[in-house]
């Protein structure tokens, strides 16, 4: 070996020593793996403040492992060669600084940086870098003021240019700027005392707790609760119930999230809480988004006018605006809550004012705590369980006393603020010292707070119980939005802690009512003399019945009563009769009446019926029930004694019956010999107006009788017996309407004064009608006489109960019959309808004579010849000549069913036009006189050419001397019209004609030498 062989092996075994040398002196770091990270020791369980360093780590040796991961930003910057790791547990929320350092400087700026991760799994990745702390690419710090509570690993990481060691601190605080985080900074509830409910909103997010031990049950369920708030509040100098209210605002009912809840004697605001006294213990409420939950503290679980102070407990990832409130309610102390004499005023209520329209007497009270009944030993009233009613039970009670001076009605109604309603107990006795002396045996009525109708209570005194209930409402009956500071109370407890007030209406009554036939004599006379003797009533005279007022007492009633069986109190009334009448009772009768024939007075007075239940016999109804409005209720009586018994079951209800009357009215047209005539109602009416018939009454008197077998008419009110006969005379055929009186009518044919056997009914339209007219143009009445009967329903002297099928009086008895008649004349009969009627000229007698000649402004040079003629008006009715023109005559359109001739003659050479042809109108010229023999030429002359001329076509016709017809065709439709023919004529060649070639040239017509 040469010496320079040697010289390089030596110089290799150096080099491998060193090489040696340096691992032994840069080994991997202990925290090279994430499993391995340092800890950060935080002392005190980790709820220590202030600055903690971790312990050093080499970076030069230090390498990554399989699955590590880096965040984005430490990649870019090329940091991603090799790592270190520390770990660190907050158990509460912290304002947090992490930095960065060396020990030296030999690591250069830009060559370190880290990242924290949220997780104490290994190996982090992205997912769990930490929201609160940015990553690092240099030495320095990331900074966060609400760093969450939980487990966080740091990873240091480097590039290859990065050897030597490498620390990290962590700066911890707790001045996260959260509300109410501390006891001394507890937020204060002020103004208790005026507003029955306060709130406040608040953010939980970066709240923490000071440590362990502040934690509820922090190795239980609340482990995992490092976050409160405090709250202080002072109660109010009454009150009987005292609520903390929780709720998040999200509108959200599910989930629901436990808080934990505890309440201290004391003011954490300037007493430390190892100072306060705990009375909660460690509670929970459960918080959704919707429904507030509560804790209820009621009759002394809290003091008056006391300081308290409320921890809320969060979970450490809990993150919601919450709205807390304290409400509370109460007024004061019950002031009846016992059933004693002693019952001090307002509750002893003394004798009620009262009188025949009712007074209201006032009260009002509270549900105290002292109203409930386990504080109270009287188990007969207020049993200590309470006394169930419905679904609600009733534990708090308070008691009013009162006197009725006399018989009363009373009207008792409770109005409170909170629901349900309350129980009302009204007992009939005295009370005592003892308040167990008040027996539920003496219970005359028990409701809720709107009471029946207590009628007829006797004179005496009274014990009014008014319960209520004591039950925490859930809270689904209440929203977050619910929650408000207002000065209004909740009904949290239902009726603990409110007030009520009582009306109580009084109402005198009387005994019985003064017309009961409660002895002899106990009825109203009408018309009775000085004496007291009743006088026969007169007709048409008004009379008045003396008012009564219906009491407490039933009284004696008829053994027949056609209205109902229900009544149990009747008002007498008497009056007598010499002649046979009408009985007209008021329009208005507000108290069911019936009339009866006969003297209730002696038949109670001979049977001794004077007391209810007890029944006077003999009484014979004239009437059904009268009552209500109305104007049908009229009556048929003879000579006698009659009574007028209105019936009732109201107490205290005023009764009369007034004004009422008699009359002796008589029909004037009850028979076909005494018809009113009309007349000939086209000699004297206007056409298109209407005449009125006479007025009639319906009178006791029956006339019934079938009219060429029509029946009378009946109506609701009952068979037809009772009839009205008028009669009237048609000149010529007319359209009419008539409208008559509710009741009925029937239209004959004929002349009633002729007698009915000569009345012949007009049909269905016309039978058993208010209001008929004619059911068509084309329907016209012929003339002649006609008759009109008017028929009405109702008893009458012989029979006085209608037949009706119900029990009402209502009939037409003593209403009037009345109709009008609406009268157009008919279509107007055709003249020229046939050859031997055609129409001519009627002064002459003969054929028009059409002659052109001169006329005014006319000269040689502009000759004026033409001359018009106006025929006479033809009718068209509803008539058809179908027959005439399918035998006799050739039509224009297969639509001709009708027909009009005129005939007029020319002596000179003539042009003329025939014009004014109406819509659907046919005409037709012939060359002849259709009056003469020629008429049969209409059928089958076929030596001549017509000119045919329709509306829009008017066409002019050259003529030779001679006579002419002419003729209109008709379709059916053409009803109640009429055509006025214009001919106008000229001489050939007048300007009037400039056009010969308009012309129509009937060629070699022979004009007949007429």
């Amino acid at each position: 070996m040469t010496a320079n062989c040697l010289i390089k092996t030596a110089r290799n075994y150096i080099f491998l020593f060193l090489l040696v040398l340096s691992y032994q002196s840069f080994a991997q770091p202990a925290n090279d793996n994430c499993a391995n990270a340092i800890p950060i020791n935080i002392p005190n369980g980790g709820f220590d403040l202030g600055l903690f360093a971790s312990a050093q780590s080499d970076l030069t040796a230090a390498t990554l492992q399989a699955g590590e991961s880096f965040a984005p930003s430490i990649i870019t910057a090329g940091l991603n060669k090799k790592s270190v790791w520390y770990k660190f547990t907050l158990p509460t929320t912290r304002s947090a600084r992490i930095s960065l350092a060396q020990p030296g400087s030999a690591i250069q700026a830009g060559n370190v940086g880290f990242a924290v991760y949220k997780t104490n799994n290994c190996v982090p990745g992205d997912q769990q870098i930490s929201t609160k702390f940015s990553p690092i690419e240099i030495f320095g710090s990331s900074f966060h003021p609400c760093v969450d509570a939980g487990d966080y690993l740091v990873q240091v990481s480097s590039n290859q240019g990065a050897n030597g060691p490498v620390f990290i601190t962590l700066d911890l605080s707790d001045t996260t700027g959260a509300l109410y985080d501390k006891p001394i900074n507890a937020y204060l509830y002020t103004n208790i005392n005026t507003n029955k409910t306060s709130i406040i909103d608040f953010l939980v997010q970066c709240q923490t707790i000071d440590n362990a031990a502040e934690n509820c049950l922090p190795t239980g369920a609340f482990k995992d609760y490092t976050k409160s708030t405090w709250h202080t509040f002072t109660t109010p100098a009454y009150f009987d119930w005292f609520s903390i209210l929780l709720t998040a605002l999200d509108n959200i009912p599910t989930p629901e999230y436990l808080v934990g809840y505890r309440i201290y004697q004391g003011n954490s605001r300037i007493t430390p809480v190892a100072s306060l006294v705990l009375i909660g213990g460690c509670d929970s409420m459960k918080v959704n988004g919707y429904y507030p939950d509560k804790k209820v503290y009621k009759c002394g679980e809290l003091l008056p006018n006391t300081t308290y102070t409320v921890q809320l407990l969060y979970h450490k990832d809990f993150i919601k605006t919450l709205r807390m409130a304290v409400a509370w309610g109460g007024v004061a102390q019950t002031k009846g809550p016992l059933p004693v004499s002693s019952l001090p005023t307002p509750n002893n209520m003394g004798t009620l004012n009262a009188n025949g329209g009712g007074i209201n007497n006032l009260a009002s009270d509270n549900w105290g705590c002292n109203s409930r009944h386990s504080q109270n030993a009287c188990p007969k009233t207020m049993p200590t369980s309470g006394l169930l009613s419905g679904n609600q039970k009733y534990t708090l009670s308070t008691f009013f006393s009162f006197t009725l001076a006399s018989t009363s009605t009373l009207n008792i109604t409770v109005n409170q603020s909170c629901s349900p309603v309350p129980l009302v107990r009204l007992y009939k006795q005295s009370l005592t010292a003892n308040c167990t002396d008040l027996d539920t045996a003496n219970i005359i009525s028990v409701f809720t707070n709107y009471s029946p109708v207590l009628s007829c209570l006797d004179a005496g005194n009274y014990v009014l119980q008014v319960m209520g209930v004591d039950s925490t409402l859930p809270k689904t009956n209440y929203h977050w939005s619910s929650l408000s500071t207002t000065t209004s109370a909740l009904c949290l407890q239902s009726h603990l802690g409110g007030s009520f007030n009582i009306t109580i209406n009084a109402k005198t009554e009387v005994a019985t009512n003064k017309f009961s036939l409660s002895a002899p004599g106990k009825f109203d006379k009408i018309n009775a003399n000085g004496a007291g003797v009743m006088q026969p009533l007169v007709p048409y005279v008004q009379y008045t019945s003396v008012k009564d007022t219906f009491g407490c007492g039933n009284t004696v009633l008829p053994d027949t009563i056609v209205c109902n069986s229900g009544f149990t109190k009747a008002a007498y009334r008497q009056f007598v009769v010499t002649d046979s009448l009408i009985f007209v009772p008021p329009n208005s009768i507000w108290s069911t009446t019936l009339l009866y024939k006969g003297d209730a007075n002696a038949l109670a007075t001979s049977q001794n019926a004077f007391n209810f239940p007890q029944k006077i016999s003999g009484l014979i109804p004239y009437s059904k029930c009268l009552g209500g409005y109305s104007t049908n209720n009229q009556a048929c009586i003879v000579p006698g004694t009659y009574t007028l018994a209105s019936f009732d079951t109201r107490i205290g209800y005023e009764t009369s019956f007034q004004p009422f009357s008699v009359s002796n009215s008589q029909s004037k047209y009850a028979s076909p010999g005494t018809a009113q005539n009309m007349g000939d109602l086209l000699s004297y009416v206007p056409f298109n107006t209407i005449f009125n018939s006479d007025t009639d009454t319906f009178t006791c008197r029956d006339n019934p009788v079938t009219i060429d077998g029509i029946a009378p008419c009946g109506t609701s009110y009952g068979p037809g017996n009772k009839l009205h006969y008028r009669q009237f005379y048609l000149s010529e055929p007319s359209l009419i309407s008539i409208n008559g009186t509710w009741g009925g009518n029937s239209l004959f044919r004929g002349k009633a004064t002729d007698g009915i056997a000569g009345l012949k009914s007009m049909g269905s339209n016309w039978t058993c009608f208010r209001s008929a007219s004619v059911p068509s143009s084309c329907d016209a009445l012929s003339d002649g006489w006609y008759t009109v009967v008017s028929y009405g329903t109702g008893p009458s002297f012989t029979n006085p109960i209608p037949s009706r099928a119900d029990n009402y009086q209502s009939s037409l008895l003593g209403e009037v019959s009345l109709f009008n008649i609406t009268i157009t004349k008919g279509c107007a009969k055709p003249n020229f309808n046939r050859p031997s009627k055609a129409s001519i000229d009627t002064l002459t007698g003969q054929p028009y004579k059409l002659e052109w000649g001169p006329q005014t402004g006319h000269t040689a040079a502009y000759p004026v010849t033409n001359k018009k003629y106006t025929l006479n008006r033809e009718n068209f009715n509803c008539n058809q000549d179908t027959a005439f023109i399918k035998q006799y005559m050739t039509t224009c359109n297969a639509d001709n069913v009708k027909v009009a001739f005129y005939v007029f003659k020319t002596t000179q050479e003539s042009y003329i036009q025939i014009d004014d042809i109406a819509d659907g109108l046919w005409s037709r010229l012939y060359a002849f006189d259709v009056r003469t023999g020629d008429s049969s030429k209409l059928k089958n002359d076929t030596s001549y050419q017509p000119c045919l001329i329709r509306k829009g076509k008017m066409e002019f016709c050259k003529l030779q001397p001679g006579t002419y017809t002419l003729v209109y065709y008709a379709p059916a439709n053409y009803t109640c019209n009429s055509v006025t023919p214009t001919i106008y004529i000229d001489q050939v060649g007048t300007s009037r004609f400039d056009n010969a070639n308009k012309a129509y040239d009937f060629g070699p017509i022979i004009p007949d030498s007429t």
